[in-house]
């Protein structure tokens, strides 16, 4: 048996809450507090700091595995 019901179109609890919004620029954030775009920042710099170590990594291990370069053509003719 179906309870069709009518929606809820108003919640008294939306008056505590911050309002959010999805943004696709990060750059662009109006930050709160001072607080919060420093641990914003700090997370930015930490995301960089893994990628840039991954590809060191990724860079070393076709160095030392001997894994050629798809597009480096002068490596190619140094190993032939």
């Amino acid at each position: 048996m179906l309870n069709p019901t009518k929606p809820d179109t108003y919640r008294s609890d939306l008056k505590r809450r911050e309002a959010y919004t999805a943004y696709s620029n990060p750059q662009g954030f109006i930050y709160q507090n001072k607080d919060k775009k420093n641990r914003a920042a700090a997370m930015i710099q930490a995301i960089d700091k893994m990628l840039k170590t991954r590809r060191i990594m990724r860079s070393l291990e076709k160095f030392v595995e001997g894994r050629l370069y798809e597009g480096d053509f002068r490596m190619l003719q140094r190993t032939i």
